[in-house]
């Protein structure tokens, strides 16, 4: 990145599909069909980050775990993390379903949660905290393991898509040891009693040592996501608030902007809402030139170049966004 205007790359992995359900959204539209379109990325968010900090592409798990720690503690550690996200397992027949990430724990739970697994599993080189992005754990198994977010088990059968590799018995052992663990701790017996779902099991994806360093090219980041912000500080960039609108960002430099995924269920006011605040204002900005180019990466592996040039064909129509899903 060579060129001295403004670039602004705006990544929202869960944008199109947002799109898709709310309807038409003018601005977004005109962005995605005037703009240079290549399908060529990631489409799994945690890879699309990695790549856009320059990072070399693995075949395995990438280590979320560990930046996640990186972003909180900001010092350099050692050994095997990853993360760990409460969640709700159902049996049915021959196959355990995660129906879903358990959300909204309170303090008191958490520590409970943490205090029970490191009393158990401690001695044996284990270890659960809490951080700003959620627990992660501690693993004395190898690095190796294959693991699968947990946003791509949810309504699926876990047995396909428990932690392989090297020490996949080990995890299977583990992960059924910590199952008995939960089913009668305190916190879900008081979960069940006041008919919260209860935490049944812990998914643990995202296993990796911290990189010795990380190139970023990026000056700033704007970003509330723990995975994104360990890769810019451990190269040392400067990690932002996200503002509330386009006008509140500033104008200069290499920028990189996290938009946070609203919730699933309002899509459609938060379409209105991105539109008004962040896509009318870019489509005004990159027409003015006050940005010299805005690279889009919406989800499904695309990714869009926007310059005031593109911006005047005006014979490319803007059109819905279902068929680019």
């Amino acid at each position: 990145m060579t060129d001295s205007s403004p670039v602004l790359a705006v990544v929202a992995p869960w944008l199109l599909e947002a799109a898709a359900v709310a309807g038409r959204a003018p601005a977004l539209e005109t962005l995605f069909w005037r703009g240079r379109r290549r399908k060529h990325l990631p489409e799994s968010a945690s890879r699309l980050y990695w790549h856009l900090f320059d990072r070399t592409p693995v075949d395995g798990d990438l280590p979320v775990g560990a930046l996640c720690r990186y972003a909180d503690t900001g010092e350099a550690f050692e050994g095997c993390w990853l993360k760990a996200d409460p969640v709700h397992l159902v049996a049915d027949r021959d196959r355990v379903m995660l129906t879903g990430t358990v959300t909204g724990l309170e303090f008191r739970e958490i520590q409970s949660l943490v205090k029970s697994f490191n009393d158990l599993f401690g001695e044996d080189g284990w270890q659960l905290e809490a951080g700003t992005d959620g627990l992660r754990m501690r693993t004395p198994l190898s690095c190796a393991a294959n693991t699968t977010p947990v946003d791509e088990v949810v309504g699926r059968d876990i047995h396909p898509l428990l932690p392989d590799g090297p020490d996949r018995l080990e995890w299977h052992r583990f992960l059924t040891e910590l199952q008995m663990l939960l089913h009668g701790s305190p916190i879900n017996e008081e979960r069940d009693a006041s008919g919260c779902v209860p935490v049944n099991s812990l998914w643990p994806w995202g296993a990796g040592e911290l990189p010795r360093s990380v190139a970023s090219p990026w000056g700033s980041v704007h970003t509330r996501d723990g995975f994104v912000t360990g890769l810019t500080r451990r190269g040392g960039g400067s990690v932002e608030a996200v503002p509330d609108s386009f006008d509140r960002l500033p104008n200069f430099g290499h920028r990189l902007l996290a938009l946070p995924a609203p919730n699933s269920e309002g899509w459609e006011l938060s379409m209105s809402f991105w539109e008004e605040q962040w896509f009318l204002p870019l489509v005004k900005a990159v027409r003015a030139q006050r940005l010299g180019r805005l690279l889009l990466y919406p989800g499904n592996g695309w990714e869009v170049t926007i310059t005031s040039g593109r911006l005047r064909r005006f014979w490319r129509r803007p059109r819905p966004l279902k068929g680019a899903v």
